[in-house]
């Protein structure tokens, strides 16, 4: 699938509205408390490793919480309503908390099955098992997963870390991460496993075992990101050792678990920013296929650590049309500790790095806006930049933003961790956006595309006002790129109106449509 960035319209059920527009990259203050929102429990300590916002527009993290100092690490969810409260349908009070009575657990990847949610989660005990869980939209464990809502992949020796998770069209599990050979950290191999929905191993991957694995070079060799593309390749990235130096490291495997040789050089893709440690945490593919990758880069002496990112092409070589050469860096305060760990491709085809950046003594929300094209978005922030300290003080430990989502309204969600009152608690913000411009495709065409009902039940109306006949090609999309439509009609001179019955069959949620009508294309963001 080929297409441009999806554009920034929002459809008419937006653009009716009487809306005003706050400065772009300021704290929502609708949301929360003046824009920030905090567990609201008496847990002794939570934090959110990721979050998710629901086809109801509702946002839910996963991580890791407990009760008391006495107590051990459970696995979290938490749910919030859009407006930042808890959502006291979920859970108890908007919270889930399961695990051993013995052990700690941590969530460290989440995605949605159709209504469902599966989690992976690490155990900090006995086990070398990878464990996952299923739970049920109200936050029930979902039974019908081997009668208990959780199931454990095992191989000898090894103790297994899945980072990531993907769920494919034809609803099987991909799952990304690494493995241990005998607790030495010397031997840390990148592992992807596919499994059934049932999540049970499935053989006809990776040679028969359900999974690949490969030895890395020494050092820190760490997979944390995958997704499937367009072609159902597996790009996957994380970090291992390019001659003497940690790097950004990116491969990809073919359908069927081998690995995809064309990509890269020889396979493999190794990106060196400062001649020293570079550490990507977050893989993103746009829509187009490109691969945009986000994380920090390090000098030896460790004084001017920096959020960086890149961006490949589909065949694994740098996009050259990105940053310089394909790279960008941006130091902020030439302070340890300041590193990307999330990127987010918004609708309109701009980008949003988040991690933590020191501007004090102790390091904060930090996120950078940049145009498509790895230059900042000066619309936000200083110059792009956009911190966020919890507490109003500095001195209160560490914040760390963990996850980046977009709403369907196009404003930010950031969820991570804070410190406040001798606890780690689940922080979440949430940033106010440009005001929605009219895009160039739609200035040359007069507006004559537009779109009705939207929302949509299960017809929607795409009407054509032109001065001449044009074949039209109308593709539909899922927020995260999959093309899930393709339509193509001639559209008669001066009014047409051609009608998708396809909407009747979908989930609810937030659908990107593209219209192409000769040399005019305008996409458009459709609420079902």
């Amino acid at each position: 699938m080929k297409n441009n960035y999806l554009s920034y319209l929002l459809g008419a059920f937006l653009l009716c509205q009487v809306t005003a527009y706050a400065q772009p990259g300021s704290l929502d203050t609708s949301f929360g408390t003046q824009g920030k929102a905090l567990n609201y429990t008496g847990t002794y300590h939570a934090t959110a490793r990721r979050a998710l916002i629901l086809p109801d527009g509702k946002t839910i993290t996963a991580g890791t919480g407990n009760i008391s100092l006495t107590y051990y690490d459970d696995l979290m969810l938490m749910k919030f309503n859009e407006d930042g409260s808890p959502d006291a349908s979920f859970g108890t009070n908007g919270i889930v908390m399961v695990g051993e009575t013995l052990v700690d657990e941590e969530i460290i990847s989440m995605c949605l099955v159709g209504d469902k949610i599966l989690v992976s989660f690490v155990t900090y005990g006995t086990s070398n098992a990878v464990g996952y869980a299923r739970f049920n939209a109200d936050g029930s464990l979902d039974t019908t997963l081997n009668g208990t809502g959780f199931a454990y992949h095992e191989i000898a020796d090894k103790r297994i870390i899945m980072y990531s998770l993907y769920v494919k069209e034809d609803g099987k599990i991909i799952a990304g991460g690494y493995t241990i050979t005998d607790n030495q950290l010397q031997d840390m191999q990148w592992m992807v496993a596919q499994y059934n929905a049932d999540m049970t191993v499935d053989t006809a991957f990776g040679g028969g075992d359900g999974y690949w694995n490969a030895v890395m070079n020494y050092g820190t060799n760490n997979l944390v990101a995958l997704a499937v593309n367009n072609d159902g390749k597996i790009v996957m990235g994380g970090h291992a050792v390019d001659a003497s130096f940690t790097d950004f490291t990116i491969m990809q495997l073919n359908e069927d678990g081998t690995q995809d040789t064309s990509f890269g050089t020889n396979g493999i893709t190794y990106i060196d920013f400062n001649n020293f440690g570079d550490y990507l945490y977050s893989l993103r593919l746009q829509p187009d296929g490109k691969i945009l990758l986000g994380g920090g880069t390090t000098t030896p002496t460790n004084t001017n650590n920096a959020f960086c990112a890149a961006r490949l092409n589909t065949n694994g070589l740098l996009d050259e049309t990105f940053g310089q050469g394909g790279k960008i860096q941006y130091p902020f305060n030439a302070q340890y500790n300041e590193t990307a760990t999330d990127v987010c491709i918004r609708s309109n085809g701009k980008i949003v790095l988040g991690g933590y950046m020191s501007f004090g003594d102790e390091p904060d929300f930090g996120l950078l806006f940049l145009n498509a094209d790895g230059s900042p978005d000066t619309l936000f922030g200083n110059g792009g930049r956009v911190s966020t300290d919890f507490t109003s003080a500095e001195g209160n430990d560490f914040e760390q933003l963990h996850a980046l989502c977009e709403q369907a309204d196009g404003k930010i969600i950031a969820a991570g961790q804070t410190f406040e009152a001798n606890k780690y608690k689940v922080a979440l913000a949430r940033y106010n956006i440009e005001e929605p411009t009219t895009d160039v495709s739609d200035i040359n065409s007069g507006k004559n595309i537009s779109v009705y009902p939207n929302p949509v039940n299960d017809v929607l109306h795409i009407s054509f006002k032109l001065p001449f006949e044009r074949e039209a090609q109308i593709k539909l999309f899922t927020m995260n790129g999959q093309q899930i439509q393709t339509d193509a009609s001639k559209v008669s001179a001066f009014t047409n109106t051609v009608t998708i019955n396809s909407f009747a069959a979908l989930a609810k949620g937030v659908y990107v449509l593209e219209v192409t009508a000769g040399n005019m294309i305008q996409t458009f963001k459709v609420v079902k």
